[in-house]
């Protein structure tokens, strides 16, 4: 396996024992700028206005399967621009009618390994 360190900051500004705040590495790091792509209103940052997608908009449509659809599809746009260190193998929206919520299950590889990984999501109005 290639050695890999990846460090990004707890964005709830969890602190550690010590009093530093918590950091995510590796794994663990992806999976919280993965959760940042899928939760962050696009314009709602200031220096970085581009950043993120258009999806929260799309959850007040009808929970259907061509909604599921074009979220998929503004999900790949989102992480192909702003999450490098990973090529998404395969994406299942699925649509949760009595929660009013769609199951996102991302599996991808890391860029330049072999490992799969899997990140699961629940999508709902805020």
């Amino acid at each position: 396996m290639v050695d890999r360190t990846w460090v990004d900051l707890d964005l709830e500004l969890t602190k550690k024992n010590n009093g530093d705040v918590r950091e995510f590495t590796y794994i663990d790091a992806i999976y919280s700028s993965l959760a940042n792509i899928f939760e962050t209103l696009r314009g709602s940052r200031r220096m970085l206005p581009e950043f993120a997608n258009n999806l929260h908009g799309m959850l007040f449509e009808p929970i259907d399967e061509d909604t599921a659809e074009i979220i998929g599809e503004v999900l790949l746009d989102s992480i192909d621009r702003w999450e490098p260190r990973i090529q998404v193998t395969n994406i299942n929206i699925n649509p949760k009618y009595d929660q009013n919520t769609y199951e996102i299950t991302l599996t991808f590889y890391i860029i330049n390994t072999d490992e799969i990984n899997t990140f699961n999501y629940i999508l709902y109005r805020q």
